[in-house]
């Protein structure tokens, strides 16, 4: 349903972590649907949509996982980065995530 395009993310060092920035595109379109951030200062991962249709098609896909858009996001970003989770459920949340298809 979506994903980030791993050339997409721009990351940088802070003082508290690592900040970063990428578009969350719509798979097989490649269509624009807004941005993640993280300061990098130790607050939660951010996600502004391109239009309020988009949050909620964002929310509704949080929903189905019982997760917060924030985790959801965080998700992405370890799927664009290739990372397949420390925990057999986090494997198994990123396979399922990368692979959601709505209904």
């Amino acid at each position: 349903m979506f994903y980030i395009r791993q050339r997409s993310i721009k990351m940088h060092e802070t003082s508290r972590g690592v900040a970063f920035a990428a578009h969350l595109l719509q798979k097989g379109t490649d269509t624009h649907l807004g941005m993640v951030e993280n300061s990098g200062r130790g607050g939660a991962t951010t996600f502004l949509g391109a239009s309020p249709h988009v949050d909620k098609m964002v929310r509704t896909v949080a929903d189905h996982f019982e997760i917060s858009v924030e985790f959801l996001m965080d998700y992405y970003m370890d799927i664009a980065a290739g990372f397949s989770g420390d925990t057999e459920d986090d494997q198994q949340l990123i396979a399922a995530i990368a692979s959601y298809q709505p209904e």
